[in-house]
């Protein structure tokens, strides 16, 4: 479950179910610029999402998660206002 902060510019990412065997999130982030991947410890569960690294404004985030076998889950997604 993927939810939007305006206020701080963040998505925060929680699971409904067990989350033990996450180990990645693998995050896609869409602004002016295009698409940009990067991942991160499931560990960290918030996203920044103000700018991407050209500095346009972040409007969509995707995110899966990655179990430790590289098998990746089914995408969730959240437009950032």
């Amino acid at each position: 479950v993927l939810n939007a902060s305006k206020e701080s510019k963040t998505v925060q990412v929680t699971w409904n179910g067990d989350a033990s065997g996450v180990v990645q999130l693998a995050i896609w982030k869409r602004s002016e610029s295009g698409w940009q991947f990067s991942v991160q410890d499931a560990t960290q569960t918030n996203i920044k999402a103000d700018l991407d690294n050209k500095g346009s404004r972040v409007r969509h985030v995707v995110v899966s998660s990655v179990n430790r076998y590289g098998e990746e889950s089914g995408r969730s997604s959240v437009v950032v206002e």
